[in-house]
């Protein structure tokens, strides 16, 4: 009894890993997840701000090994600061932002059950913060935005024929600009993001 049970899952697992997706031209894969990256505003401590993304990342294969790679971003992020001598206050800084991501991957198989990519894009960031200070009328900046280079490698670990847990890590440069009444803010940040997804492929190989 046990043989045919070791037999049965053995015949399962070996039909999963054979039917594992595999991209080829004309394929597509769309990722949904959330990441870590920066947000640029100088209107709160320093220049930058801690982000997490929610967003989706769609890939299309125009060739065997070549994809198109389009992504997107909403940010959020907040900094509370508390002070308990009398008379107590509570300060509150809260991100809210978007990016969009636009750019061309090289795209490869390692062994049956894992996809490599690797590539350059361009990039939008726009984001604002709300101050809510005690004692103070609340505040919203103005928004913030950058236009920068983004270069990126990333690898999906797929777990069936056609669903995967993707993985990448990314470095931005770019330019940005604020301005505040007469006052115009220019910079060239530089940031690391990451980003991890559950990953759908469509019409494999």
């Amino acid at each position: 009894m046990k043989t045919r049970i070791v037999a049965a899952a053995s015949l399962v697992m070996l039909t999963i890993a054979s039917t594992a997706f595999a991209a080829g031209k004309g394929s597509s894969m769309l990722a949904i997840g959330i990441g870590q990256a920066k947000a640029n505003i100088p209107a709160v401590v320093g220049i930058q701000f801690d982000e997490t993304d929610a967003g989706a990342q769609y890939w299309y294969m125009f060739s065997e090994d070549y994809a198109l790679a389009l992504s997107g971003a909403i940010g959020f992020g907040s900094i509370k600061i508390e002070d308990s001598d009398p008379p107590p206050t509570e300060d509150k800084y809260t991100l809210s932002g978007y990016r969009f991501r636009i750019g061309g991957d090289r795209v490869g198989q390692v062994g049956d059950r894992f996809t490599v990519y690797m590539g350059p894009g361009v990039e939008y960031q726009s984001a604002k913060v709300k101050l809510e200070e005690t004692g103070s009328p609340d505040i919203e900046t103005e928004n913030a935005t950058t236009f920068g280079l983004n270069g990126r490698i990333g690898g999906i670990m797929w777990l069936s024929d056609a669903v995967g847990i993707s993985g990448e890590i990314s470095n931005s440069l770019g330019f940005a600009s604020y301005e505040e009444g007469d006052v115009k803010f220019t910079w060239m940040p530089n940031s690391i993001n990451a980003f991890w997804a559950l990953t759908f492929g469509f019409g494999g190989n």
